[in-house]
Order: structure tokens, then sequence, then C-alpha cells
């Protein structure tokens, strides 16, 4: 066979690529029988007229040739998913699978598609089961890929299976995690368990607090190293579970126990949003040993390979359609317009719930509104917080937490940072490795209104603004002298274009004051109303009717009270609790106490609440006297809307008379709705408030 050499994936170094290299020994095997191992690799490098240059290129230590090590390589892939056979030692044919596959895909075979087969599965297996070192590995101790090469023995024959190929990567994560491993024991025994990046720089790999396995320069097998010693922007203090990385696969060193420290492989679980052990190890001694790496590595290499990255393989978001949900794009593209966005509205009415469904829906490319559908990755661009009077700027943004020393038990402060600091460097560093592709990060700050907003947000009250984010908008933090780098621009903080904050609120709360004028010209005020969001009863099913007729007539009544208005309607989340509870225990465990709060200072307040439990028990009877008319679930909701906002003898108007008339509790003629002569009756205030209201309507 004959093929150009610039008609296949070149790597970095401008020499063909070992998954380049699989079709084209596949090729030249099918030329004859049966090959000797280097006369197949060097027949093969010929086919493609590499330049002088290329063809005599060397890596690593050990100076070895790189294209004849990628096809020793190739070789090794190629044997072991029984692509190819060894009739005798030091011998290759290509076997019916081989030449099937060479035929069917060509110059697009892909070492993914080889490690899917059944014979490599079996030998990752194997390897799974023997978790020993081989005492004949070979490394070349570049550490940039460590590429292995096989060499060829007197017999002719390559490294058999067994042999020091299947483990290169292996040895390539080993002085990376050596690195990682002595740098914490350094840490710990001289350091107070603190990072020092003076001490960082005599690294040869690892030189920073943390790096995201994306914007790494450490690069082997083709997936790229992250590293992380502790928490986003965790000060300087090391983390009891400082990692390596490659996607959702982490090498974990736990020192949660310095006396029994263990070596992990963990893995983001996609559902849970959090890392699940899938392999540990005790470690035997004061000292880490290699062989005791090799283990762990060997696992964490066979995760790595199950879960691919994200551009080479079909994201879960592409498999899932865009959705149509006009509601949910509403208020998402008034986030993605203005940036900063709050939900207002009466206490009920499902804020937080919409605002995690518009943040699913923006992250995901509209492709869901529910947080559970989310990828592991997604969810790590959705931040929630929910401020309170306690919550301050070092919560949110940074500040001096103590720290007991396990050593000799003594209390110190160290630096550390708050919630949407840690936040918004992970979304810093998307919009720094994508820019104007960067995806989307969503802020999520529930009952925004309750935490005192400027002691809060500081001098991020300015950062926020749409108008200023970015790096030019950066501001120093309160903190700023305290950050270990001597570049204070470097510290100082900004809010990248790619965060959009969404609060919740409501105007009602007693216990809060009033939300901060100038904070609120920085958001845009959407009001979530009551009857909006009545579509959250359909979960309720036979009792929809029941809920929505007590949630409508109530309604009614609280926006005709006096000092009272649209901003006190109960929502809809009240009322999905009639799934457990009876009617009953709704009003006298959720709404009567709720209504009380409402009138408390009022005149001839209990009588005002006698009214709303009348209206309330007449709702009730109303909704049941609709099912059994058999109008069905959408007949009954109707008929709720037509009595209490077109007659004038609606069960609210007429119940409410009652209540509030000067004829004793016990009369033996109640005044229903059913009744015109009684509906015609003007009761006392405040009833014909209410009466005149419902007309007028």
């Amino acid at each position: 066979m004959k093929v150009e050499y610039k008609q296949l994936q070149i790597a970095k170094d401008g020499v063909p690529g070992l998954e380049s290299m699989l079709a084209v020994l596949l090729g030249t095997a099918l030329e004859k029988p049966e090959w000797r191992g280097k006369d197949l690799v060097a027949k093969a490098i010929d086919s493609i007229g590499l330049p002088d240059d290329l063809r005599n290129a060397t890596s690593g230590s050990s100076n070895a040739n790189t294209i004849e090590n990628r096809c020793w390589w190739a070789l090794f892939e190629l044997t072991t998913a029984a692509m190819l056979e060894r009739p005798r030692r030091g011998y290759y044919q290509i076997t019916e699978l081989g030449e099937k596959l060479y035929h069917e895909y060509g110059f697009n075979l892909t070492r993914n598609l080889v490690h899917q087969q059944d014979a490599y599965q079996a030998h990752l297996a194997e390897i799974a089961q023997n978790n020993q070192a081989n005492d004949d590995e070979s490394d070349d101790g570049n550490g940039e890929g460590a590429e292995l090469r096989a060499e060829d023995e007197a017999d002719d024959s390559i490294a058999s299976a067994s042999d020091a190929p299947k483990d290169a990567r292996v040895e390539a994560l080993l002085p990376i995690a050596q690195e990682l491993i002595e740098y914490v024991d350094w840490a710990l025994a001289h350091n107070g368990g603190d990072y020092d990046a003076d001490k960082a720089q005599d690294n040869r790999w690892i030189r920073g607090f943390r790096k995201r396995d994306k914007l790494s320069e450490i690069v082997i097998g083709g997936r790229e190293i992250g590293w992380n010693f502790g928490r986003a922007f965790g000060g300087s203090h090391i983390s009891a579970t400082p990692y390596l990385n490659a996607g959702v696969t982490n090498f974990t060193y736990d020192i949660s126990d310095p006396n029994h420290p263990a070596l992990r492989v963990d893995l983001y679980d996609d559902r849970a949003n959090n890392k699940t052990t899938l392999f540990a190890t005790p470690l035997s001694g004061a000292q880490v040993t290699a062989d005791e790496i090799r283990v762990v590595a060997r696992v964490f290499w066979q995760e790595v390979d199950k879960h691919p990255k994200e551009e080479d393989k079909v994201k879960t978001t592409a498999a899932r359609p865009e959705i149509k949900a006009p509601e949910i794009e509403k208020y998402a593209r008034a986030l993605t317009t203005s940036a900063n966005v709050i939900f207002r509205g009466a206490p009920g009415t499902g804020k937080t719930y919409l605002a995690k469904m518009v943040a699913a829906y923006i992250i995901s490319g509209h492709t869901t509104t529910s947080v559970k559908d989310l990828t592991a990755e997604e969810k790590t661009r959705l931040g929630f917080v929910q401020f309170h009077p306690s919550y301050d700027y070092t919560d949110f943004v940074e500040g001096l937490r103590p720290h007991v020393s396990k050593k000799d038990e003594q209390m110190t402060f160290r630096l550390e940072p708050g919630t949407f600091k840690a936040f918004l460097q992970d979304a810093i560093d998307e919009q720094t490795a994508n820019g104007d592709a960067a995806k989307p990060y969503v802020f999520i700050i529930d009952e925004i209104n309750r935490g005192e907003i400027g002691k809060i947000f500081g001098e991020l009250f300015y950062a926020i603004d749409p108008g200023y984010r970015g790096p030019a908008g950066a501001v120093s933090t309160q903190y700023a002298n305290l950050h270990a780098s001597d570049d204070a621009d470097a510290d100082k903080l900004y809010v990248p274009e790619n965060v959009y904050i969404l609060g919740t609120m409501n105007d009602i709360d007693r216990s809060v004051d009033s939300f901060d004028f100038a904070m609120r010209r920085r958001f845009r005020f959407m009001n979530i109303t009551a009857d909006e969001r009545k579509g959250m009863l359909s979960e309720l099913k036979n009792k929809q009717n029941l809920a929505q007729t007590i949630m409508t007539d109530l309604n009614v009544a609280i926006e005709h009270t006096d000092g009272l208005n649209e901003n006190y309607d109960l929502g809809p989340s009240y009322f999905l609790k009639l799934s457990e509870i009876s009617p009953a225990e709704l009003w006298s465990q959720y709404l009567e106490p709720l209504l009380a709060e409402y009138i408390r200072g009022m005149v001839d307040d209990q009588r005002q609440l006698e009214a709303y439990k009348a209206i309330f028990d007449a709702a009730v009877k109303k909704a049941g006297a609709t099912s059994q008319r058999g109008d069905g679930q959408a007949a009954g909701v109707a008929t709720a809307g037509e009595t209490s906002g077109e007659t004038g003898t609606s069960s609210t108007t007429a119940t409410l008379v009652a209540a509030e008339s000067d004829e004793p509790a016990d009369s033996d003629e109640p005044v229903t709705s059913d009744d015109p002569a009684k509906s015609d009756e003007t009761p006392s205030s405040p009833a014909a408030t209410l009466t005149t209201g419902e007309q007028d309507e």
C-alpha cells in the first residue's frame, strides 16, 4: 500500500500519530500472509513516505525513534484486540477481524474502536484482576507521554501482551503522581499543611494550586491531566483529598486520616454530582512506593478509557433534542439578555423551582428544564445559595476561617473563598479557554432580599453590573493584602460575561429591610403570579380541581381585603400538600397561620379570619359538588373561575356575607350561592366591599 503521510493524523511533533498507524499496519499486513515484526514496522513506515527529518526524529531521554515507537505501540494494540495474531514467535499475520475492520473503516479506524473489541476488553479485565506491576516494564523516563518502545529481541519477537506497552500511560503518570504525593507530604510535615507557591516552582510538572485538565499542558495518551490541591479558591490550605484528573476520573491521594493514607480512583456521578470511589488501596508504609502508584494508575486509566473526552464522543446534550418550552424560554431570554434577573412574587408561587428550570434550560442548551437531567459537567455550571440575615461577605466572597492543626491542635485563621468567588473562578477558566464560545454559568440566589445585600456583595456590587462585566470591571477584594501573589492585578476579581445571576424574593417578608435601591438598578425584576403558576397543580391529578378552586376563591378574597393586594396571594405550592393531607389539615396547619399573620393588627382581624375560613369551606364544598355532577376536572376548574369572577352570586361573596352578617352563626337558613334572594342581601362592612368588588369584575 502507499499513502502520503500528510493525509494521516499528524501529532504536535509533526510525526503521524499512533492512531493513524493502526490502519497503515493493517493495510501493510494484507500484502503477504506473514511478516516478521521488525519488517512489518519498517514496511509500514516506508509506505507513508516520511521526510528524513521526521523519519529519524527521536523522543524521550532514551532517544527512541518516534515513528518506530508509535508503530510498535500500534502493533501491540492490534495484537491485543485480535486484529493481528502471532502464528509463531516474532511473526505477525492479519486476522479475519482485522481484515474486516480495515475494509470497513480504512483510515477512519480509531483506537477507541480497537479497544472495544472483545479480546481487548478481556485483556483489560485481566489487568483489573491482577494489580501487580510487571518486573519487565521499561520506562524512557521523559514523562511527556512516556513513549515506550518494545525492543525487537534476538528472536525477532516484540514484547508480549504482559510487557511494557500496556502500561506506558501508567509509567507516564507515575512521576506526576509521585510529585503530587511528595509535595503534599512536604506541606504536611514542614508547612502546616499549606500550599507554598515558591516551593511549587521546584516541581517539574505541578506548578500551581490547581489547573483544570482541559487547560493543562500535561498530556498522556491524548488526555490532558489536571490537578487540584484543594477547593477552588481554597486559600492556601491543602485539602484532605488532593488529586490528578482526566475528565471525570480522579487519581486521589486520600490523607483524610494522616495515620492511614490511601490512594483512590474516584468518579463523578452524573446523577448525584459527587465523587464515587471506585477503587481504593491503603498504603503499606511511610513512603508511597512506585508499585503502589502503578496499581491505582492502572485502574485510573481503565476508567478514563470508559469516559472519553467530550470532543471525542457523542455528547449527552447532542443526544437530547431541543425542547419547546415557551414559558421557560420567556424567562431564559430575559436572563441571557439582562444578565441579572430577580423573580419576585407571592409566597408559594414556585419561584425557586422556576429558577432551577430556567437555569437547566440555559445550561443544557435548551434541551431540558430538569436539573436532574443535566450531566455532571453541566451541573458544575449551576450554583445555588440561599441568603439569610446571618449570611455575609465572608460566606459569599472570601474571608478568614479558623483551622485547627491536627498535629499540635493550634488554631489558626486562613483565607478561604466564598461560594460565589469559587463559582466565578470556574466560569473565568471556561471563558479564558473558549472566549466568546464559553459555556453559560447560572448562579441562583434564593431569598436574595433576606440578606444584607450591601454587606454580602461588597465591591462586587460594582462588578455584577452588566455594564462592567469582564476583566475591565475587576475589583480588589477586602482581603487582597492576604493573597499569596505579589501581582495585585492578578488577584483582582471580576464577573465574566458568561455568568448569569438569578435571584428570588417576595416583597411582603416583614423580617427583612427593603431591597437596596442601587442594587435594584442592576437587576431586572419579573413578577411571578399565582395565576401564572397554577399549572403546577396538574400533578395533583384528581385533586387539581379542589386545589385550584380553593386557591382562586381565597386569592380573590385576599386581593379585596383592605391593606392587602395580589402580592399576598397564596401560590400553588401550598395546595400541592393536598396530595398528602386533608383540606382540614391544609387549613389549620398551613393557611390559617399564614392568613392570620397577614391580617394581624387589623380591625376585627378575627372576624376577617373567620370570613376566610368560610370561603375556604365553601370552595371545598363547591369543588366536591362539581365532581359529583360528573363535569370532570376541566369543567370544575372553569366553574371556579366563572363563579368567582363573572357572577354577582359567587360562593365567595355569599359565604363571606354569611360570615360577616349580624345573623347568629347557628342560623337555620345558611346563605348559599344557590339562593338568589340571599345573594341580593346587603351585608355589613367589610363584606360589602368584597361583594361590590366581585360584582364589578
